[in-house]
């Protein structure tokens, strides 16, 4: 199993152009619904010539609803200061604190990258708010290439509790 360090650190709020999804297990999303939605974006943005000014972002929310109870955000930050009715816009808002860790290789695989932070906040005593952030750093090349780093918004610190050191 791959190696990953935690690195705690502020999460900035990210602007962007998005395409939304429902899905019934996080197992669609990367196989079936993110690739779709972002075809979708990528040709929504040629169209008004608007080019994404960092790298492509999904986030998850709970949709609400019991057969498809997870919300997928495909989301490509944007600078556009005027942006056309039919451009769907949101923004991922900040957090003053998130775990995150990077993934090296396929989403496929990304699991373990997953895995490592839950482990670090159930050694820590952290806990998370909500689902997961993932922020597509390298994914231009074949899949054992891509670099993603995955995010997980901490909630407030209980300081009157000790927290172990992590490597």
């Amino acid at each position: 199993m791959p190696d990953y360090d935690v690195i705690v650190k502020p999460l900035p709020a990210q602007h962007c152009a998005v395409r939304t999804e429902r899905a019934r297990a996080f197992d669609q999303t990367l196989g079936e619904i993110l690739p779709r939605l972002y075809g979708e974006l990528g040709a929504q943005l040629a169209r008004h010539a608007i080019t994404p000014s960092g790298p492509s972002i999904a986030w998850y929310e709970d949709s609400g609803e019991e057969t498809w109870p997870i919300r997928v955000i495909a989301g490509l930050p944007i600078d556009a200061p005027e942006v056309p009715d039919d451009l769907e816009e949101r923004t991922l808002p900040a957090a003053a604190r998130g775990a995150t860790t990077v993934h090296r290789g396929s989403m496929d695989d990304c699991a373990a990258g997953y895995e490592a932070l839950l482990r670090w906040t159930e050694d820590t005593g952290e806990h998370i708010e909500g689902y997961s952030r993932e922020i597509y750093l390298e994914c231009d090349g074949p899949p054992d290439t891509w670099v993603t780093e995955l995010q997980f918004v901490l909630g407030p610190r209980d300081i009157g509790r000790a927290v172990p050191s992590v490597r």
